[in-house]
């Protein structure tokens, strides 16, 4: 079960992409403390779907999942 296809879901009720809601579903499948340690600037804070969208004309979604991670360099 993916994110994606529970904001599929979701716009099927509601025809808005709710990107709160997405993000959390990103977040609670990979695992909040497994994003918390890894090298994702910010943990889960530093993820974001806000350029995420709906096309009303096609009913294409397009998900934009946007972060920065810090290379772990000596």
């Amino acid at each position: 079960y993916s994110a994606a296809k529970s904001a599929a879901e979701d716009t099927a009720v509601i025809p808005v992409l709710n990107t709160i809601k997405l993000k959390s579903d990103i977040i609670r499948l990979l695992g909040k403390e497994r994003i918390e340690r890894s090298i994702i600037v910010d943990g889960s804070e530093g993820i974001s779907c806000w350029n995420s969208y709906l096309s009303s004309k096609t009913g294409e979604m397009n998900i934009h999942v946007k972060y920065e991670v810090r290379v772990p360099l000596p």
